[in-house]
């Protein structure tokens, strides 16, 4: 993930959550389409609940500004 792709308010959060795995990566909407980075993939097993995996990924993208989620 670059440096800036967490701190403008165009960034989206995008999540996968299976029984096995939770996905997380940030996008940014660009004038030529949307720049995904790389997925953050937790185990489900290591955390109570969805709420403590995506509080864990946005505490490690240093809480971005969200536009939007998907």
């Amino acid at each position: 993930m670059t440096a800036d792709m967490g701190r403008t308010d165009n960034s989206l959060l995008v999540a996968d959550i299976g029984g096995t795995n939770a996905r997380f990566s940030l996008a940014r909407v660009k004038a030529g389409g949307i720049d995904v980075a790389s997925p953050t993939i937790y185990r489900t097993a290591d955390y109570p609940g969805l709420e403590t995996a995506l509080a864990h990924f946005l505490d490690n993208a240093g809480r971005p500004t969200l536009a939007g989620a998907a």
